[in-house]
């Protein structure tokens, strides 16, 4: 481009207007196909940061739903102890009944064998 408007600055200087117009031309021409190539060398660098962007957001979204299945599959665990324990704790509870059944019908203490309560003042101890 420089050389061009020197070229058109010599002839001018010389008298010559059509070649100063011819070398001036030129130099607006090589401008704008260096204004083009700027653009599209920006517009490049522009699309270069978006996909970089949309993969560092792919990444975070990524790392967001392994977080997800973790946190799922430690809540699934945390149920499945739950219930087994559930499940544990129905069994003893039918197991005590059961005993408590089977000692009911074996033993029935009388009242008599019942241990004092606190005696009343003055009086004797009240049993059960």
């Amino acid at each position: 481009i420089a050389v061009h408007i020197a070229a058109g600055d010599v002839a001018a200087a010389a008298g010559d207007k059509a070649a100063a117009d011819t070398a001036y031309a030129e130099a607006q021409r090589w401008a704008i196909i260096a204004r083009d190539a700027t653009t599209d060398a920006a517009d490049a660098l522009a699309a270069e940061r978006e996909r970089a962007e949309a993969a560092d957001a792919a990444s975070d979204a990524a790392e967001a739903a392994a977080t997800a299945a973790a946190a799922a599959a430690d809540f699934e665990a945390a149920a499945a102890a739950a219930e087994d324990a559930a499940t544990a704790t129905e069994a003893a509870a039918d197991a005590g009944r059961a005993a408590a059944d089977d000692a009911g019908a074996e033993f029935s203490p009388p009242s008599s064998l019942a241990p004092p309560l606190f005696p009343p003042p003055g009086g004797e101890a009240c049993t059960l």
